[in-house]
């Protein structure tokens, strides 16, 4: 018989830190503030399993379920782990202030809360590499969540995933910490466990387990747990099936030697590590993500010490023209007329530094290339415009190419990479 460490399973749904643990809609307090909690709670599942067009509604629904029952510390979790993903998953500098705020709240109410992981991880987001001593507390926390309850999955998740992002020049930072433990912990948790509302736990430890070995620049262990995630079996249930087998096609991905970490292969399927444990695919869901099935750049071998060769191009953007500093940038970059506007190589947000963004790729291939850019001012994913299908928020493209009844040819919008000093300016209107 398995110990698994008197790790709770119950009412709680344990899942990735950066997703969410679920509780029993049953112990919300009250009966009819329990129902607008336990709404807030349902819709943030959906945006979990990958609709995107939910948040804003979700986080309306906790918001009122906050002020209506303020001291429920079930619903203001979920709440902060809203504002969490919008600020993990959209680069949302006011949403990572909101999880902060919303965390250090739950912590005056409880200071044994689990908040006390995810309010050390926001810490480390709202440094921003310029507050060396918010950036000392998140450790801190995070470290002090695990001394205190070694068998807490949302500590050792927290303090694991927040590593696995950091730039590397931040590592330091940690100390001599290593994700692997942690992330080996939370694998053998999983091993086995079904769950409806986190139908791929077990597959995304064992990924994320793959990603801290490749910080150890061990091949070997980094390409045995991929295989380990790719050998878990599929769920039963449709949706369910459908995003696993969108998850099983990055996995391989990385496998095959994309240079692409697994977040950023997420993140260039419209997706971010919050969406891995619970992702279904549903003609919704579908329509909400933002490349999918876009291909990810040439392969290799899989080696993290590969430093890019010679002739590898890099691409500074600098992107001119914002009206307002509110939401972010978002930035697409496509190598063919066929992938224009449906398959970038590469993808990425761009927080706004005084009315500018700038974006930089290292590693491209010499070629011809193009570029989207958008300004999502609402940080929702999607360029929003009106019924008859014309933007609503600021938008260009590289050349500064503008199409007359659509959006410009890849002809008109593309540009040469044959170097390391390609530097292109784009103007947003």
């Amino acid at each position: 018989m398995r110990n698994r460490q008197s790790i709770r399973i119950g009412t709680l749904i344990l899942t990735l830190a950066l997703g969410t643990i679920a509780f029993s809609p049953g112990e919300a307090a009250g009966n009819q503030p329990g129902d607008v909690v336990k709404q807030g709670w349902l819709t943030f599942l959906e945006v979990l399993a990958g609709d995107q067009t939910k948040f804003q509604l979700a986080v309306r629904q906790l918001e009122q379920a906050a002020a209506t029952v303020p001291t429920d510390a079930h619903n203001l979790f979920t709440l902060g782990r809203a504002y969490f993903y919008d600020a993990v998953a959209h680069n949302n500098l006011s949403s990572a202030e909101k999880a902060e705020r919303t965390f250090a709240r739950i912590l005056e109410l409880n200071p044994k809360h689990d908040a006390l992981a995810f309010h050390g991880s926001v810490l480390t987001i709202l440094s921003q590499g310029k507050d060396p001593e918010k950036f000392r507390k998140g450790i801190e926390e995070m470290n002090r969540m695990v001394q205190q309850d070694p068998n807490n999955l949302n500590g050792r998740f927290s303090r694991s995933l927040t590593a696995l992002g950091l730039p590397p020049q931040a590592r330091p930072g940690m100390g001599n910490y290593d994700p692997v433990e942690d992330l080996e912990f939370a694998s053998h948790a999983f091993e086995g466990i079904e769950s409806h509302y986190a139908p791929h736990a077990e597959v995304g430890s064992k990924t994320f387990v793959g990603e801290a070995y490749l910080l150890r620049r061990d091949v070997g262990k980094a390409q045995a747990a991929f295989k380990a995630a790719l050998a878990v079996p599929l769920p039963s249930e449709a949706g369910a099936k459908a995003g696993r087998m969108l998850l099983q096609d990055l996995i391989q991905k990385r496998l095959n030697g994309s240079d692409q970490s697994f977040n950023e292969l997420l993140g260039q399927a419209g997706l971010s590590s919050c969406n891995t444990c619970h992702l279904r695919i549903s003609e919704r869901i579908q329509s909400s993500l933002t490349g999918a099935t876009a291909a990810g750049p040439a392969t290799k071998n899989l080696d993290p010490s590969r430093a890019p060769a010679d002739t590898d191009g890099e691409l500074r953007v600098e992107i001119i023209g914002l009206k307002s500093t509110e939401g972010l940038i978002r930035v697409a970059l496509f190598d063919s007329e066929k992938a224009f506007l449906h398959s970038p190589v590469k993808a990425g947000i761009v927080p706004i530094e005084q009315s500018r963004g700038h974006w930089q790729v290292k590693g491209l291939l010499p070629g011809t290339y193009a570029l989207a850019v958008y300004h999502d001012r609402n940080s929702n994913g999607n360029l929003d415009s009106n019924m008859l299908g014309i933007p609503l928020e600021p938008y260009g493209f590289s050349n500064n190419a503008r199409g007359v009844l659509g959006p410009p040819s890849f002809g008109e919008a593309c540009f040469q990479v044959a170097g390391p000093n390609t530097r292109i300016e784009v103007r947003l209107q």
